[in-house]
């Protein structure tokens, strides 16, 4: 009776625990599992893969304004199981999974990204709009033709789907894994060394999954609005933003976001604890209006500073803060423009510098961005190609560290034409 008992009080933890991972977990993804059924896996090591596909769904929020799941299996021939739009919850998921049958036959990992790509993320099978796209390999083997499988994942990542690897066992190629993958390699490739230990990935891999690497942190955008942008780039400028949004596990608890822009003088659009949930930011990224005018970039940065990230505004003393500025220009003072940034990086705000176009003061974007500037500088060659980077910059904005209490507001309520800084 005793033993029953504890074993009741052991499954009502452990209950406990996967119900407040998945409460943890809230992205807006579709994910579509990519599992090696092939002889070289044989049945019973298929059956530990897709165990370990279980105990990852049960790790994600699956609903309608959360994670919807498709499986593909692969052999000689692969085939999706099913797809995004069928089943909406974790239970009929799992029991989903557990009827997938075992295919047997050679690893055509490429033939198995190429349905993904083609089957997968379709209309027809469930694929929504605005949501992350992600691809998770698991394999226990190689291709059949490496460079080939490289190139077909490299159209995925083109089409903006996150490719995880997961690889278990002595016969994965990792170099193949890591050309599979998205960059980095740190956060999308993960290896087990058996099959009965593959299970333990994931409690690493659903959280990534459902909130990528930036789980937590004040995320500031800075946006150039003057007269050299114009109001077409302004418009493609606000696309990047909510691009970039939509991946960002966004609460009052977890990420959170604001926007300033400026031309000859700074404004705060809306401050980081205003809106609570992804769908309310990108709605009012749409209301930001375009400024016209020069641009005072340090003056920004200032503002930025000692506004944008003071307790009033919403930053919180025990998570990354991330400055997003953009910019296609120069300003009128660079020496201004050096010693605001440096004072930024004394406050422990993480900044991320995008000069856009041919136009840039390069010298000046280096000032701005943290080092190195590999990481954390860009320059799209235009504001079309800008959409492409948000991947990038969510894994730049990773790197920046939890940091101390933000500075109280100097002057709270200012509107801003006539707005007071402290030196």
């Amino acid at each position: 009776m005793e033993g029953r008992f504890l074993l009741a009080v052991i499954a009502a933890i452990l209950l406990g625990s996967s119900r407040a991972q998945n409460t943890a977990c809230s992205g807006y993804a579709d994910v579509v599992f990519v599992v090696d059924s092939s002889d070289s896996v044989g049945q019973a090591d298929y059956q530990k893969e897709l165990d370990l596909v279980k105990q990852t769904v049960n790790q994600m929020n699956v609903g309608a304004q959360g994670l919807h799941v498709g499986l593909v299996t692969y052999g000689s021939q692969s085939q999706p199981v099913f797809n995004l739009k069928d089943h909406g919850t974790a239970a009929a998921i799992t029991a989903a999974v557990d009827k997938a049958p075992f295919v047997g036959g050679n690893e055509d990992i490429l033939g198995a990204l190429n349905t993904a790509k083609t089957q997968m993320f379709t209309p027809t099978a469930g694929v929504r709009d605005k949501t992350s796209r992600i691809v998770v390999l698991v394999t226990g083997g190689r291709s059949t033709n490496k460079a080939l499988t490289k190139l077909r994942a490299e159209e995925l990542r083109a089409n903006d789907i996150d490719v995880y690897s997961v690889g278990i066992g002595k016969g994965v190629d990792v170099d193949e894994l890591n050309g599979i993958a998205s960059d980095p390699d740190s956060r999308y490739v993960y290896t087990a060394d058996t099959f009965d230990s593959a299970k333990a990935l994931a409690g690493v891999l659903g959280p990534k999954i459902c909130n990528g690497c930036l789980q937590k942190a004040d995320v500031m955008f800075l946006l150039d609005s003057s007269s050299s942008i114009g109001q077409t780039n302004f418009q493609k400028l606000e696309d990047f933003m909510k691009n970039t949004v939509k991946d960002l596990d966004v609460g009052p608890d977890k990420v959170r976001v604001g926007v300033m822009q400026y031309s000859s003088y700074p404004s705060m659009e809306f401050p980081l604890n205003m809106h609570d949930t992804r769908y309310d930011v990108l709605k009012a990224i749409d209301q930001v209006s375009f400024m016209g005018g020069g641009a005072n970039t340090a003056d920004a940065l200032k503002y930025m500073r000692q506004l944008g990230f003071s307790q009033n505004s919403g930053a919180r003393p025990d998570v990354p803060r991330v400055a997003i500025v953009i910019t296609d220009g120069s300003s009128a003072n660079s020496a201004e423009v050096v010693k605001e940034a440096e004072n930024a990086r004394r406050d422990n705000i993480g900044l991320i510098a995008i000069g856009v176009g041919p136009n840039v003061n390069t010298a000046e974007l280096q000032a701005i961005a943290d080092d190195p500037d590999s990481a954390h500088m860009f320059n799209p060659k235009d504001y079309t190609s800008l959409a492409s980077l948000s991947k990038q910059i969510i894994d730049a904005a990773c790197s920046v560290q939890s940091t101390a209490p933000p500075m109280t507001t100097p002057m709270p309520g200012e509107n801003l034409r006539g707005y007071f800084l402290a030196t």
